[in-house]
């Protein structure tokens, strides 16, 4: 999985923008799941390939909530997130080639 993502720097902006007009982080970093989007462009036929539907990869983005609204706030650096983010994903994929999907996202 490719670990050299710019960082998308419209979506920190933006989720900034949100937080400082009172929207609650939690809430803001899942506004139009800009993030996810931005992401999935980018790893989306890689996970498809592996048989991560969208849907998947939002359920295991909101395991991830507390990193993402730390490099929101400039307390965890881009990099680290990524990182973060592709050793979850390969520790899942791991699991799921060995119990099938269903099982992986059921927590069997």
């Amino acid at each position: 999985m490719n670990t050299k993502v710019d960082e998308p720097k419209s979506v920190k902006e933006f989720v900034n923008h949100l937080i400082s007009s009172g929207v609650s982080p939690k809430y803001a970093v899942w506004l139009g799941n800009r993030l996810a989007k931005y992401l999935w462009d980018i790893w989306g036929d890689e996970l498809r390939a592996s048989g991560i539907r969208w849907q998947d990869f939002l359920r295991f983005l909101s395991d991830y909530e507390e990193v993402v609204i730390s490099w929101v706030e400039g307390r965890v650096d881009w990099g680290s997130l990524v990182d973060a983010l592709v050793k979850g994903l390969s520790e899942k994929a791991v699991v799921r080639r060995s119990t099938g999907l269903d099982r992986w996202f059921r927590g069997v």
